[in-house]
């Protein structure tokens, strides 16, 4: 049930809510109805201006065919994406699952509409680390690369998951995490290495864009710019400020946990910079935005009554509020609010 009313919101929308629903989403219900099969739709998918990948077309023809019913599929594609972020919002929440989920429809439902392909593969990202974190590693691989077919900026995960693996280890006995020996020079230098690759982006990704495969994911380096968002910075600032703070008011246990959140929320700071050369840059920060999901679960479950803590949960909810009420409500971001359903008779 917690799931089925976003689901059903996104499945009675109007074609005009969401930038991409009425782009390649509705590309794919149309020409997946007018297929007799996946070859067929497939070569006409590889012929399009979308480059929808084999797996999320194998995906959204499978649905067409099997309901041919454009709220259906919507509602589904919409269950894809929020289904894994519920999964880890239930093991990190306990009975504050509902507030967490909340706090995850506020930030990032609306970009969920828009970017659907990518927020499934960062949904898998995020299982696939929690995974990790469990010790359930084969999982947590299958999980990562399920989310790379789904969309190459999934590769952003591998990151995580090399990152939590080379510099967190976990103690057997006591499942505690803790940085490994020596991690923190690491930790140290792979921030310089991220630093020197935002300040030489263009001609680094110029030249890896004529690499076959991956490369297309450094076209975007080949734009002339586009005018970085004020409020999108105030978010984000807001969330790392959160993200730091709230360290201090995980209990030590956890505290492992937390550091993990919290680098991932910093590395969200160079996509953001580089939105100055195309703002589609942008969306991959969405990545570290999804992170916070369960740290604030972890929070709300292990915390200590340290004021900075606090303050960090209070910015985290403070940001939460803004990006929703001025960023999608005021500014319009993402193109779905209001929310328009001629089905539902709200026009």
């Amino acid at each position: 049930m917690a799931l089925l009313l976003p689901c059903l919101l996104a499945g009675f929308r109007n074609l005009s809510v969401g930038t991409d629903t009425g782009g390649y989403a509705a590309f794919m219900l149309v020409r997946g109805m007018e297929s007799s099969n996946f070859p067929q739709f497939y070569y006409i998918v590889k012929q399009s201006p979308w480059d929808l990948g084999y797996v999320f077309s194998l995906f959204g023809y499978a649905v067409v065919k099997l309901f041919s019913n454009r709220v259906v599929f919507y509602a589904i594609i919409q269950l894809a994406v929020i289904a894994p972020v519920f999964v880890v919002a239930r093991r990190w929440s306990g009975s504050r699952l509902g507030f967490v989920m909340a706090f995850y429809l506020l930030i990032l439902y609306v970009p969920g509409l828009n970017m659907m392909r990518q927020s499934i593969s960062m949904g898998l990202v995020l299982l696939s680390v929690s995974d990790a974190f469990d010790g359930k590693h084969i999982r947590a691989v299958l999980w990562m690369v399920l989310g790379v077919l789904v969309h190459l900026t999934g590769v952003l995960g591998i990151v995580y998951l090399v990152g939590w693996y080379v510099f967190f280890r976990t103690d057997e006995q006591t499942r505690t995490p803790r940085l490994r020996q020596h991690a923190r020079g690491g930790l140290i230098a792979c921030f310089a290495l991220v630093a020197v690759a935002t300040l030489f982006f263009r001609p680094i990704a110029s030249a890896l864009s004529t690499l076959p495969g991956f490369g297309r994911l450094f076209v975007y380096a080949l734009h002339d710019g586009s005018e970085i968002s004020t409020s999108g910075a105030v978010f984000l600032a807001t969330f790392v400020s959160a993200a730091v703070l709230m360290l201090f008011g995980v209990e030590e246990r956890y505290r492992g946990f937390a550091l993990f959140f919290t680098i991932v929320q910093l590395l969200s700071i160079p996509f953001f910079m580089l939105s100055g050369i195309d703002n589609t840059i942008a969306r991959i920060m969405e990545f570290g935005t999804l992170f916070m999901v369960p740290y604030v679960g972890l929070y709300l479950q292990h915390h200590t009554a340290d004021p900075r803590g606090k303050l960090g949960f209070a910015l985290a909810c403070a940001g939460c509020l803004f990006r929703f009420f001025i960023c999608f409500v005021l500014k319009g971001f993402g193109a779905a609010v209001p929310y328009l359903s001629s089905r539902l008779g709200i026009r």
